[in-house]
């Protein structure tokens, strides 16, 4: 018993010294002379308002620092612009008041292209209609009066919607983005390869991970669940969220955002972010439920926000229960030794007759 609460508790400190591990490293591609922006991805339970960050480049792990060309704010990394020789990893280690510290690792690529490398790549059915992307919302929301303009394999084009999409759609088509920031002018661009099917597009059931998953974090904190959805190159695929039973127009600290991304098997998954500015008693313990489905099937996932006391409280008594095990089990087994000592003197009467004999010699 003793050995087995000892392999459980250093389980649990294995799983403890795990948390906030860093992940695997972001990619941002960029072109030189054009801005590049680093971002760091923060823990749920870190309050985004007010995060102390540090920058290093992995080849050397020195510090950066911030000059009038890289400018660091906060948990963000500003190349304005890059050069080639900016090309490479780098560390962002974030902490805050609340919150466990985490680091990101951050690939940046700049090349001397006139576009940017894909950032993604996207596979639809010919016959579709398509909106294009364009990933610069850091850039859009710094600037309310920046120019968009598109290019196919770069060349420009006057449109970002395609209708009726043909073989002769495919290819990169990038958005470039013309904005002012502290009174200089900058160009930022970002690019999505387009691959075009002929053959008619085979449906997948959906399938969502987590499909049923308990978050706990520290009540009042920002909050970002995570819902990966596979296939996620189904240009019909809907994804949307449900907190105790009602839509998430309903709470104004609710926002969902969904990226489309290739991992290392090769396939496309969509991952439906849902941001909550912050965590109010109402959302813990209720279900919170990330529906996803096209043509071909439906999936539902759940997940509850368990406040960070409770799972202390869960954690000390689990604890409790493992010590009043051992003390039992230690008891039993003094009490079984000790009972089989006397009953193996009951069961010899030539073991009573000898301890007789003794004590009438000694008379």
């Amino acid at each position: 018993m003793a050995g087995g609460a000892a392999k459980f508790f250093l389980l649990l400190s294995t799983l403890l010294s795990t948390w906030g591990s860093p992940r695997a490293a972001d990619v941002v591609h960029a072109v030189r002379g054009h801005v590049a922006h680093l971002e760091c991805r923060l823990e749920d339970t870190q309050d985004g308002g007010n995060v102390t960050a540090l920058w290093t480049r992995s080849v050397d792990r020195s510090q950066v620092v911030s000059t009038s060309r890289i400018k660091a704010h906060g948990a963000t990394l500003w190349f304005l612009p890059s050069a080639v020789s900016d090309s490479g990893t780098y560390s962002c280690n974030a902490s805050s008041g609340s919150g466990v510290p985490s680091e990101t690792k951050v690939l940046l690529s700049v090349t001397d292209r006139t576009c940017p490398h894909p950032s993604e790549v996207w596979t639809i059915q010919a016959g579709s209609t398509l909106g294009l992307p364009c990933r610069l919302d850091h850039v859009l929301e710094t600037d309310g009066d920046s120019q968009v303009s598109w290019f196919k394999d770069c060349k420009p084009i006057d449109h970002s919607r395609i209708v009726n999409v043909t073989i002769s759609d495919a290819g990169n088509y990038s958005c470039v983005v013309e904005f002012t920031h502290e009174g200089e002018e900058f160009t930022a661009s970002w690019t999505i390869s387009l691959n075009i099917q002929n053959e008619p597009l085979i449906r997948s059931p959906v399938v969502l991970y987590p499909r049923d998953a308990k978050m706990y974090i520290k009540p009042d904190v920002p909050v970002q669940i995570e819902c990966t959805v596979l296939p996620g190159g189904d240009p019909e695929n809907e994804i949307y969220w449900i907190v105790n039973q009602s839509f998430i127009a309903k709470y104004p600290e609710l926002h969902q955002n969904l990226s489309i991304e290739r991992r290392e098997d090769g396939q496309l998954y969509a991952v439906s972010t849902l941001t909550i500015t912050a965590a109010r008693p109402e959302f813990f313990q209720v279900p919170f439920a990330c529906v996803a489905f096209n043509p071909a099937g439906r999936d539902v996932g759940h997940l509850q926000l368990i406040p960070v006391h409770s799972r202390h409280f869960y954690t000390c008594m689990v604890s409790l229960g493992l010590f009043m095990l051992v003390i039992v089990a230690l008891y039993s087994l003094c009490c079984a030794k000790d009972c089989c000592r006397r009953s193996s003197e009951a069961a010899d009467p030539s073991a009573t007759d000898n301890a007789c004999s003794n004590l009438s010699g000694r008379e």
